[in-house]
This record gives C-alpha cells, structure tokens and sequence, in this order.
C-alpha cells in the first residue's frame, strides 16, 4: 500500500507540473505545418488545440453512425430480473431528458442535493456543473436502470482539466482520448466482450454484462472535428453527438456476495481481464460478484465495459500478475508518454492504431478451467 501510494503521490505530482513543463509563451505562433484539431459546433465558437500529442486514433475512430445503430427501442424493455416487468424506451428517453434540464438549469441545488426528480446521481466527479459538460452518473428511482449522460461543447472538449483530476492522465496516455470519445467504445466493446466470453469455458456461465442502449436529444447538436497535420493526413474530419447518453440495466453492487474474500476477487478479475487483453478496466469497483440464491454459484457482473486500451493507451497485448502490476504499468506508460518522448516519437506514433483497438477483434486462448468461490 504504501508503494502504491507513493507512486500516486509522484504521478499527480507530474500531472500538475505538466502544465508548467509544456508551457508556450501567450505572444509565441505556431508553425503552420503543426498538429491542431478544431472542434466546431452550431451555435459556439470553433475551439483549436495545437499539439503533437493528438493522435487520428482514438480522435477520428468515431462517428455519429456508431451511436445510431445501438439506440434504445421505444418498445417496452423488460426488467433485467424480472421479465414479467418492462418500461417503454420512449419513457426512460424522457427521464433523460428531464434530467439534463434540472442539471442545466438547476446546477447548484442538483449538486448540492445530488439527485434529481427522477434520478440519484451516483458519480459526477468528471462534470462541470458550472459549464454544464463532462460526464455524470445516475440511477433512475423507480425503475432499475443506470443513465450515463455525456455532454460536451468546442471549448471544453479539449479541456480536460476542468473535469477532475482523471482526464489528463487519458489525454496523455491516450493521445487525446476523453470521456466523451471513449463513452462511444462502451456498447462496442461489451459486444466484443459477450462473444468472446461465450467462447471461453471457464468465464462463459460466470459472467453476466447488462444491457446497453444509446440515446439521443430530438433536437441534436453535432460537434465536427477537424484535424490538420496529423498522422499524414492534411485535413481529416469526423462528426460525433456533442450530447448522448448510454441507458442501462442496473447492477446492484450492494447485494454482492460475501463468501468470496477481497483478495480472491482481485485474483479472478485479472484473471479475467488478462484472458479478455485488457479490453476492460481491472479496477476492483468496475465488477460485482453476485451469488444466485438457488443454485449458491455466483456470477461477475460486468458494471463497465468501456474499452481501457483506448483510455490508457495500450497499444499492446499486456497481462497482469496482479493489480499492483497493472498499476506499475499504468505509472510507466504514463510517465513515458509525458516526458519521455521526443517531438519526433509523436509525429510518428500520431497515426499508429494499436494492435487492442476497440476495432480488432479478441484473440485469445481458451483456458479449460472451473470458477467456483
């Protein structure tokens, strides 16, 4: 524990001196050959980022079409525990929106009460309730579903310092990487998940991932990226929501099971993660382990299956040990990215798409094995 601490203490020790490392004088103009993205939007001004450490992946992996085809049903979706209940999808479609009016136009008493009429907010560490962007976590009361609602517009995007202490260590890890972008890796890779734990005999009956849907405002604003000298491109573009949200089936991590002990239950989720390349984020608050009341077995449920490669930026297969492994990797890739490239190491790495991208497939070696507590 203490080590772990002390490499804590010196990675935010780095973070925060970093602003004043990569300093550039107000009144010094950038070349016209550097990297810059803008990210456009109808109704605010377009926002310009200069910086070498942009990368086409993950920036320019995502569209608006990703979003489109995983949107929820406005049919009636049955309860995750009970398929004798079901709500409309147009009826949690309309919490959501509700939600992101109280939040806008309620920002101090929604922050201070930490919920809203329909919903209780489980985490808003990464949102600005002043500016109204970031992301923000909540749980509908009557019914049992999860809302993770992502807002951004040009000036923030990029501004990942006014969103909590997290999202400058995934910009520089991840070569640009935020929430928002990463938010649209989340159903992609659950699916990538389900069938390759299907095909895994040890975790296939063991491990349960809720369902996921995206949805969208009727009225919807679209933020146009633009990249300019990046990865040998002179200009590429992309469009994605500049507000979406993903609803999903609850987890209740409060009925986790006691028969397995912390430690056990670190040793199975890398385990699991390892078997699975890292494609999910071995954080021990990230799984429930629930135990089945009739059959006394237990299942790993699955909380988040944002895709971690694109995060952290891992651009190769890894395995863990254990934990403390994980978070020594974590430490040196992320130091490594921060200091310890030259300005010639990331015009090259700026349209390199790593090998556990969230879009290639899970290869893995099917390891013939029982899971039991």
């Amino acid at each position: 524990m203490l080590v772990q601490k002390i490499y804590v203490g010196l990675i935010i020790l780095c973070t925060l001196s970093a602003s004043f490392v990569f300093a550039r004088h107000p009144f010094r103009t950038h070349h016209p050959q550097s990297t810059n993205v803008t990210v456009c939007c109808d109704g605010y001004k377009p926002s310009t980022l200069f910086s070498n450490r942009l990368r086409l992946y993950p920036i320019f992996a995502f569209r608006k079409q990703d979003v489109l085809d995983h949107l929820i049903p406005l049919e009636p979706i049955t309860y995750r525990l009970d398929s004798s209940k079901t709500v409309p999808g147009a009826q949690l479609g309309k919490i959501v929106e509700r939600v992101i009016f109280e939040v806008v136009t309620k920002k101090k008493l929604i922050k201070k009460a930490k919920e809203t009429s329909d919903c209780t907010i489980l985490r808003d560490r990464n949102f600005n309730y002043k500016t109204s962007h970031g992301l923000i976590i909540l749980k509908c009361k009557n019914y049992p579903f999860v809302v993770k609602i992502f807002m951004e517009n040009p000036a923030s995007f990029f501004d990942f310092h006014s969103t909590g202490i997290e999202p400058p260590f995934f910009f520089y890890m991840g070569g640009g990487a935020n929430r928002h972008l990463t938010g649209m890796t989340r159903i992609r890779n659950r699916n990538l998940i389900q069938e390759t734990i299907e095909s895994l005999p040890r975790w296939k009956n063991h491990v349960e991932i809720p369902r996921k849907w995206y949805w969208l405002p009727k009225e919807q604003k679209e933020l146009t990226l633009i990249g300019r000298n990046i990865g040998g491109h002179e200009e590429i573009k992309t469009t994605i929501p500049a507000l979406y949200a993903i609803i999903e089936d609850e987890i209740e991590i409060k009925k986790e099971t006691n028969r397995i002990t912390p430690r056990k239950k670190r040793k199975l989720i890398i385990e699991l993660c390892n078997d699975l390349h890292i494609y999910l984020d071995p954080h021990p608050h990230n799984y429930a382990f629930i135990e089945d009341k009739k059959t006394k077995q237990f299942k790993i449920a699955l909380v988040d299956t944002e895709h971690f490669p694109t995060m952290a930026g891992i651009e190769t297969k890894v395995q863990f040990k254990d934990h403390f492994g994980w978070y020594t990797y974590l430490a040196q890739n992320y130091l490594s990215r921060l200091y310890g490239q030259t300005k010639k190491d990331l015009l090259m790495l700026q349209g390199q798409v790593s090998e556990v991208s969230i879009h290639q497939p899970i290869r893995v070696a099917a390891k013939i094995a029982k899971l039991h507590s």
